[in-house]
């Protein structure tokens, strides 16, 4: 829904500042510079960028803010290994962002042994322990789905968020958890990432641009209630980012009881696995299923089976 615009935008909204910069003339070096200053080193803003005209650092200036938003609430868990932060927009509404600390064992030799191919090494601390923080964050104010079972979509869609917005959860994030920083990002906070596709594209290229957060693309995770059309532009957009589905029921009749969304021609199971099989074959991955167990609704032996029988068999 259309919302009034920040004083100045983001510049975590990196589509924006670099179409700014190339109308105006400031090359990418320059804007290189000032991301640097924010994310290797630390720095609450860019005004201080080295080797940056002063006519560049002006316009940027000018025209853009590290942050639109700010936190307004957090709740930390009791062992303090997470948090829940309550975001406020810069009009007002507020998103919520999560938090999630995890350790992980390793070897005598500081091997992780769940680390995957390609991960970069962790330093294990104390007890031969590597901590990492994956932070979940919300794409929209609301939602339109409407499951029946999560009370974002009790709310209907309030709004979507910019890219800069959705990045500036992450910003929150590694704020909160200092040195330890932030490892993964999931979207499955509020809303539906793939109802609000192209920031939500801008902002996977910004949380994996190696001047802004430089995160592996495989430690960032789309999640969808299943949105085939999207699934498949995904595929060809960002294959090397990670997809879950928020599955829920193993045949589409209680699927369309529980996700309402899932009731329309263009969504039902068989078309969603059409669209998971493209996925796969692009990613040479399968999706993460999600699946929360309702007490009577999606429980028994049967689902049991059938859910087995479609994961295995069709959707994995």
């Amino acid at each position: 829904r259309a919302r009034p615009p920040p004083p100045k935008r983001s510049f975590l909204d990196i589509d924006e500042v670099e179409r700014f910069a190339r109308d105006r003339g400031i090359k990418k070096s320059s804007l290189r510079l000032c991301y640097r200053e924010l994310f290797r080193r630390g720095k609450s803003t860019f005004e201080n960028a080295p080797d940056v005209s002063a006519r560049d650092m002006k316009l940027l200036r000018d025209n853009f803010t590290v942050c639109t938003s700010e936190v307004v609430e957090t709740k930390t868990t009791e062992d303090g290994s997470g948090a829940k932060m309550v975001v406020k927009l810069h009009d007002g509404k507020l998103v919520e962002t999560v938090v999630i600390g995890h350790s992980r064992s390793v070897d005598d030799g500081g091997h992780d042994e769940t680390r995957g191919d390609g991960e970069d090494a962790d330093v294990p601390g104390a007890n031969n322990k590597v901590f990492r923080n994956t932070v979940c964050v919300s794409s929209q104010v609301g939602c339109a789905m409407g499951c029946t079972f999560c009370e974002t979509g009790s709310l209907g869609l309030l709004a979507n968020l910019t890219a800069g917005e959705i990045c500036e959860q992450v910003w929150h994030a590694r704020n909160l958890c200092g040195s330890t920083g932030v490892r993964n990002v999931v979207m499955m906070g509020m809303g539906e990432p793939l109802d609000n596709y192209e920031e939500v594209l801008i902002a996977l290229r910004a949380m994996t641009h190696q001047a802004v957060f430089d995160m592996r693309q495989r430690s960032v995770t789309v999640s969808t209630v299943g949105v085939p059309a999207s699934i498949r532009k995904l595929a060809d957009d960002a294959p090397n980012v990670g997809l879950a589905l928020s599955l829920h029921a193993p045949t589409q009749d209680l699927r369309a009881t529980l996700l309402p969304s899932a009731a329309g021609t263009s969504q039902t199971l068989g078309r969603l696995t059409e669209s998971l099989r493209y996925h796969r074959r692009k990613s040479g991955r399968g999706a993460m299923i999600e699946y929360i167990v309702i007490d009577g609704v999606n429980d028994s032996p049967t689902h049991a089976r059938e859910l087995g029988e479609l994961a295995g068999g069709t959707l994995l």
